[in-house]
């Protein structure tokens, strides 16, 4: 008699998010809403925070009806006013804090650079370098004292 060989697939060797609550910014579309998604196939609760309110709303019902947990509030990620009053709220729900941050929000302008203003200048750097600063100073002191947090800069 043979004994049955079992496969294993690559769940098998994924942990488990139950518990953990993970925030990703730019999480209402592309790259970071797949994050988000499988965040919440693992089992952990998703926050996304995104400037785009509908197209937040639309990711929340997608991982709702995935059978996830999902909170989404519009924050502008250039703005440290911004994203402190979120991340406020956000602590009021969730006391103990972001288990898991993937600062994914992120802008690009194409174009010859003579053509670009200041503006656009200042826009990139707040969303792509200040914005995740912000971020990683509001989660970083709850990680620190469970002794256990996860960020991913994209």
């Amino acid at each position: 008699m043979h004994a049955k060989q079992e496969t294993s697939s690559f769940k098998d060797f994924t942990p488990s998010l139950i518990g953990k609550v993970a925030l990703v910014t730019g999480g209402n579309r592309g790259i970071g809403l797949a994050i988000a998604q499988a965040l919440s196939a693992q089992g952990a609760t998703v926050v996304l925070h995104a400037r785009d309110l509908v197209a937040l709303e639309a990711a929340r019902l997608s991982i709702e009806r995935s059978g996830g947990q999902c909170s989404v509030s519009s924050v502008d990620a250039r703005s440290e006013q911004s994203i402190a009053a979120c991340m406020q709220e956000l602590y009021l729900q969730f006391p103990t804090g972001i288990d898991i941050l993937v600062n994914n929000a992120g802008i690009y302008r194409t174009g010859a650079v003579i053509d670009h203003v200041s503006q656009d200048w200042d826009d990139t750097l707040k969303t792509n370098l200040y914005g995740p600063f912000y971020y990683c100073r509001a989660v970083l002191p709850a990680m620190v004292q469970k002794k256990w947090g996860r960020i991913v800069n994209i």
